[in-house]
Order: structure tokens, then C-alpha cells, then sequence
């Protein structure tokens, strides 16, 4: 566990200095740069064979931050850093999965400028997920679990605007499991559908 804290820890301080870093050349270059909030629910399955009949989606909830950063119009790389609850559940039982994640997502985004103020998105991307804690019910389960989950993310949203280079943002997306998430012989991956809101602030041209 000590290992697991470790290698949060390096990799949210290389992600801080790579934002920072980032955001410094953003704002010098003079391209729309900016930085946000966002929750959102999750709705979280584990996709595996032999699935029993009484699984079903753990409800859960995801947190973090955002930078946009666009150089040319209609394209744009969103990151996040994000908290985020996955997992299953089981009708009559006290047994569920509960997995959560702090998650570092990559977007590459496609905006559609309707106007000036609604601006329709999509994207593709990927994280990279690292265990924070497994639980089996209330017993603890880390053990059965790798630390690592590489997810590929599709999705689609919108940027409303809400005045002075602020944007209200909302979006729908399904994360794919593409990494075996357990050290069983059985290969066992997330799935997770989550709708997302948030507020994105300018710290470049906007």
C-alpha cells in the first residue's frame, strides 16, 4: 500500500508540473487556454465472462479538474484529473465491487461552432487509472486487484457559454476497459458511463 501511495503521489506532482508547465506557454503563446471543475455520476460495470445474473451497475461519483488548451480552430486536447468511483453491485448481496480510481484522461476534441456561445463537441481518448482502494463489501480487496487500468474514452458534449470567457460544460461518455484489472486467471475489465457537468475559466484568449 505504501508502493500504491508512492506512485499516486510522483504521478499527480509529473501531471502538476506538466500542467503548469503547459499553462505557462499557453497564456505566453497567447492561445484559448483554460482551467476548470467538473463532477459527474458514474454508472459502473465490470465486463467479464460468466457474469453473474445479479450484477448490476455501481452508482457512483467522479470529481477533478480540467485544462483546455486549443491552437487552431475547431480542435482542441482536454486533461483531467479526476476521482473516480467504479465498481459493481449485486441484487441481495452485501458483497459489492468497489473500485476508485484517481483517473488522468487525455481528450483530443472536434468542436462544431454553432454559434458563439453553444459549441457542440466530440471525442476520443484515452487515461491511465491508478487504485486508490478495493473493497469486496466492506473488506478489503486490494490485494485481488492491479494498480494500473488503461480505459479508451468516447464522447460527446457541449460548451455553453456562460460570459467573460467562462463555459458551462456537460458531456456524456463510456470509458472501455482495454486492461485485465485483477490478478486472477480470469480476465476481468471496467466499463463505466458517466454524465459529466463543469466550469471552465480562461487563462488565455478567450
Amino acid at each position: 500500500m505504501k508502493r500504491t501511495k508512492n506512485t499516486m503521489y510522483a504521478l499527480c506532482l509529473c501531471l502538476v508540473l506538466m500542467l503548469t508547465a503547459t499553462i505557462d506557454t499557453a497564456v505566453a503563446q497567447g492561445v484559448n487556454t483554460s482551467i476548470g471543475l467538473k463532477a459527474g455520476v458514474n454508472a459502473a460495470q465490470l465486463s467479464q465472462e460468466n457474469r453473474p445474473n445479479n450484477a448490476g451497475s455501481r452508482i457512483g461519483a467522479n470529481v477533478g479538474a480540467v485544462l483546455n488548451y486549443s491552437v487552431i480552430d475547431h480542435f482542441g486536447i482536454t486533461g483531467e484529473l479526476v476521482y473516480s468511483m467504479r465498481g459493481e453491485s449485486y441484487d441481495n448481496s452485501n458483497n459489492d465491487i468497489k473500485l476508485d480510481y484517481v483517473e488522468i484522461a487525455i481528450l483530443p476534441s472536434y468542436y462544431f461552432f454553432l454559434s458563439d456561445n453553444f459549441v457542440p463537441k466530440v471525442f476520443v481518448g484515452g487515461s491511465y487509472n491508478h487504485l486508490l482502494s478495493a473493497k469486496l463489501g466492506d473488506a478489503d480487496a486490494s490485494t485481488t486487484y492491479n494498480e494500473a487500468d488503461i480505459n479508451l474514452i468516447l464522447g460527446a458534449g457541449a460548451h455553453l457559454r456562460l460570459g467573460n470567457g467562462r463555459w458551462f460544460v456537460f458531456d456524456l461518455r463510456y470509458n472501455f476497459g482495454l486492461s485485465d484489472i485483477t490478478v486472477a486467471p480470469n480476465t476481468v475489465r471496467n466499463g463505466v458511463f458517466s454524465i459529466n457537468l463543469g466550469v471552465t475559466f480562461p487563462l488565455g484568449t478567450y
